[in-house]
Formats: C-alpha cells, structure tokens, sequence
C-alpha cells in the first residue's frame, strides 16, 4: 500500500477520525495529508510543531531516558494523537480525533500503519 493508501484506510476504519497526517518533525513539514474536511495549512504546521516539541522538546524529557512513541493531548473538543515511527527518526503521524474515539485501538492501528510505510519506502 502506498502512504496515501495507509492513511486513507486509517481515516476510514475511525469515524471519530477526522484528520491524519505524515509528517517530518525534523524539517516541522506535513508531507502527505487526508482529512474528512478542509483543514487550514496553518493546522497542519500547528500538529508539526506540537510533534516536535513532544518528541524532541522539552516534553520528551519527561519519559526518564527514553523517547517516548505515542503522545495524546486533549482539548474540550478533540483528542490530538501523535505516533513517532522509531526514535531517532523523524517520521510521525499527527491525527485529530473526536473524544469518543476507541483511543487504545486507534492508537494500535495508528502505530501498525506507520511501521508499514516507513518499511515500504525504506525510511
């Protein structure tokens, strides 16, 4: 499958799904995008630079010596949900979900859809 082919099936497997995207927290830039709705490039930039400041910021500190590899934050309209491919790479997936989401699978699926893109493009 192709990234816009993970991404789309993740998307479509959630309802509570609304926005899912590869990005590169190394250069902040979203690389590939799929959403049920319009979203706002300032958006996307936003969901880069909150990755980055969880995996390589300040934030990442908090996990006592290791990167961590999934990080939720919530707000009182949505779940933001991020997957770092492997630690020490740059690949991510920023998603914006609806709180009802079934956050542990989703976040399982997530974690399986990014291992098969970064293994099929060989990044």
């Amino acid at each position: 499958m192709s990234i816009a082919d993970e991404l789309d099936a993740l998307l479509s497997a959630y309802d509570a799904c609304k926005v899912v995207i590869f990005a590169d927290i190394s250069s902040k830039m979203t690389l590939l995008c799929r959403s049920t709705e319009p979203m706002p490039q300032e958006t996307l930039d936003s969901l880069c630079h909150e990755a980055a400041l969880l995996f390589e910021g300040a934030a990442s500190k908090l996990s006592a010596g290791s990167t961590p590899s999934k990080a939720i934050v919530s707000d009182d309209n949505n779940l933001k949900v991020f997957i770092l491919a492997e630690p020490e790479t740059p690949d991510v997936l920023c998603c914006i979900c609806d709180p009802e989401i079934h956050i542990s699978a989703f976040a399982k699926d997530a974690q399986f859809r990014l291992s098969r893109i970064t293994a099929e493009t060989g990044i």
